[in-house]
């Protein structure tokens, strides 16, 4: 590798690693619940209550969690929102350089710098890698794996199997999306075996398969255990999407939809989950999107004239990695899901990045063939390729820190805000234990305040049936309420005739709560 190309490929990690982390401490904006109960789990952690299955939340595999609190460790962000969104963004750059190498696999280092390039872009991984939760483990894994296994069935190299059944082990222990991935990699090396007619190479094969099989069984085996001994905990957040009353009928029209809508997802609808996406727009730029469906065109045309195992084998990954959102039978209105279907952009950028490297290597050696004027035009295809990476750039960049952050904002609740009036209390009287949020339908989870404090284990809920309980302490004293809870409002009146009320304007339109203070 010349220095030359180094240096480009380190900017272009540069520059994705400029998209990961800008404005990480805005965007996202405001915690909810999930993160709530992630931190719960790591404050666990940090006072030696380790676990192999943490059960809060319909339970979750437990790798992110220990990441966290090293994360929280290494760079003294403590137990906080800063830092699971600062653990997931390092994840989403840890998974730039399998990117670059699964495409210098499938194709050559031209579409690893590509893949790599528009990987590092996209709206779509940017989001889920800025939310802070397990989301980004799942293509992060899913690219390991697919690099050592696709390598290892190329170069025969027992190294390679051993590593992709660790990055397979290691991903199981991640999101629980990544547990299709058995399935692809069992896919691999079933379209590999009937691309080759040599029974010796079968023969190896199985012996490769046994060997990836082994190695993540070792590196699944604690997780394993707990599976054996807690079915019904282990399964209950996967089997709650896919369980169904319905008839055999009814859940195939469901299937079917589903993977139609998830199949669209690309260039169409991203779907309807506010929190990770912004509803209802393609998961791809126009300029990815654009080259995904010539890629694919490309992709089918050049396996029905080469018959490579490679090329079948990534045209079938792509529905394969969304079926974790795919098979949200119970929940048809989940998918398509862009935490769940992460995986499939590894695959979908992919394909993108080889149509992208066939403009510009096809349209350079028809130019170089030519003479005279037509060969000094093959620097036009640089030009142009150029211009469609800097347009889709701009347009991830406006989707991610501008509509994306605006979006969030809206639909969010201003914890941050409520925090603030809670640590501008304690800092005023020297106490935040007579400070309270009256919990309302479909409003702020009552624990996240304390996140914005540093206090990952205080809920400031006080329900309306308590508020009597607080006669007995001494004032200061004061309540955060919705704007809309008028019992609140009556009830903390007749309790407190002397209290005063306030409205805090809050910086989004919406978002405004009331204060009732009590001085004496």
């Amino acid at each position: 590798m010349d220095w030359e190309w180094l240096a480009l490929l380190l900017a272009v990690f540069a520059f994705a690693a400029f998209f990961r982390f800008y404005r990480l401490n805005e965007v996202l904006a405001e915690p909810f619940s999930d993160h709530a109960e992630k931190l719960l789990d790591v404050y666990d952690i940090s006072n030696g209550n380790t676990s192999i299955f943490f059960i809060r939340n319909t339970g979750r595999e437990g790798l992110q969690m220990y990441w966290t609190f090293l994360v929280a460790t290494l760079f003294g962000t403590g137990i906080s929102f800063l830092s699971l969104k600062l653990g997931t963004a390092l994840i989403g750059v840890f998974t730039l350089p399998f990117v670059y190498l699964l495409g210098k696999e499938f194709g050559n280092p031209v579409v690893g710098f590509f893949a790599m390039f528009l990987f590092g872009i996209s709206y779509w991984m940017n989001v889920i890698a800025r939310i802070g939760l397990r989301f980004p483990l799942y293509p992060l894994f899913a690219a390991g794996t697919l690099l050592f296994l696709t390598r290892g069935l190329r170069t025969a190299s027992r190294n390679d199997f051993l590593l992709c059944g660790l990055l397979l082990g290691l991903g199981l222990h991640g999101y629980t999306p990544f547990r299709i991935m058995p399935f692809v990699v069992l896919t691999a090396f079933t379209i590999f075996v009937l691309h080759n007619n040599s029974k010796a190479i079968r023969a190896q094969a199985l012996q490769w398969l046994t060997i990836v099989a082994v190695t993540a069984l070792m590196v699944f085996l604690p997780l394993l255990r707990y599976w054996m001994e807690y079915p019904e905990v282990f399964g209950l957040r996967a089997f709650s999407r896919l369980d169904s009353a319905g008839t055999f009928g009814s859940l195939a029209g469901v299937f079917f939809s589903n993977l139609l809508n998830a199949l669209l997802m690309f260039n169409v609808d991203d779907g309807n989950i506010w929190v990770n996406s912004l509803p209802h727009r393609p998961a791809l730029d126009v300029v990815t999107g654009a080259f995904f469906v010539i890629g694919l065109v490309l992709l089918i045309l050049r396996y029905l004239r080469q018959r490579d195992w490679r090329d079948l084998f990534l045209l079938v990954l792509i529905p394969l990695l969304l079926m974790p959102s795919v098979l949200s039978l119970a929940y048809p209105e989940e998918n398509p899901a862009l935490n769940r279907a992460g995986g499939a952009a590894v695959a979908a950028i992919l394909v993108s990045a080889m149509a992208v490297e066939g403009l510009v290597v096809g349209t350079v050696r028809g130019a170089e063939s030519g003479q005279g004027p037509e060969k000094r035009r093959g620097f036009i295809p640089y030009i142009l390729v150029g211009i469609l990476l800097a347009a889709a750039s701009f347009q991830n960049y406006d989707l991610v820190l501008r509509q994306f952050d605006r979006y969030f904002r809206i639909g969010a609740w201003n914890s941050s805000e409520m925090g603030r009036s809670i640590r501008f209390f304690g800092d005023v009287y020297g106490r935040m234990d007579t400070a309270w949020i009256v919990p309302y339908e479909q409003w702020v989870d009552t624990r996240l305040p304390a996140l914005w404090m540093g206090i990952p284990n205080r809920d400031f809920a006080l329900w309306p049936d308590q508020f009597a309980s607080t006669l007995t302490l001494p004032a200061p004293k004061m309540f955060i309420f919705n704007l809309q809870d008028l019992d609140t409002k009556n009830a903390l009146k007749q309790l407190y005739p002397n209290g005063t009320l306030s409205r805090y304007t809050s910086a989004t339109t919406g978002k405004d709560y009331m204060i009732f203070f009590v001085e004496e």
